[in-house]
């Protein structure tokens, strides 16, 4: 799904942030470093998509590190790590957000995502109804929430429209 959605951004000149969780910067370096080289932005998902909110902030600072540190061995020491974060399901609350500003950093949220919006209901042509979904919901400033699965990378391939950032 990873290289599908690279292909199909490459092939339209769109340039994403993908928020990648630590285990699967480790899984697959070579991807993320050719998605990094296309002109792409990784930035902090967690090591392991953990709830935030069940974390105190030694193991929100911990997480945050250990990430950086793999980023870095596997991206490049010359690779800028963004000063932005999702947290996992957007759960965080006022503590955690406090956090993260204290610590540089801009939580981001999304605007519309492909599972409430379509995946959650049914499956069928699924792909299809993802891209129709996120483009109906696409204007400047908005953020598509969508996932490296065989769904969402349908729907990225059938993005022929004026597309330009995501």
């Amino acid at each position: 799904a990873i290289e599908t959605i690279l292909d199909s951004l490459s092939q339209y000149g769109v340039r994403c942030t993908f928020f990648i969780i630590g285990s699967c910067l480790k899984l697959y370096p070579e991807l993320w470093r050719r998605a990094v080289e296309e002109g792409h932005e990784i930035a902090y998902h967690t090591m392991s998509h953990r709830p935030l909110t069940g974390c105190s902030n030694a193991q929100i600072v911990a997480d945050i590190n250990a990430w950086n540190r793999v980023a870095v061995n596997i991206l490049g020491g010359a690779y800028r790590i963004p000063k932005i974060a999702r947290a996992p399901g957007g759960s965080a609350n006022t503590r955690v957000r406090r956090l993260f500003a204290a610590l540089g950093y801009t939580l981001i949220y999304w605007s519309s995502d492909t599972y409430t919006g379509v995946y959650r209901r049914s499956h069928t042509n699924a792909g299809a109804r993802a891209a129709s979904y996120i483009l109906r919901r696409t204007a400047v400033g908005s953020i598509s929430l969508q996932h490296f699965n065989a769904c969402d990378a349908a729907s990225v391939s059938m993005w022929r429209t004026g597309l330009r950032h995501c």
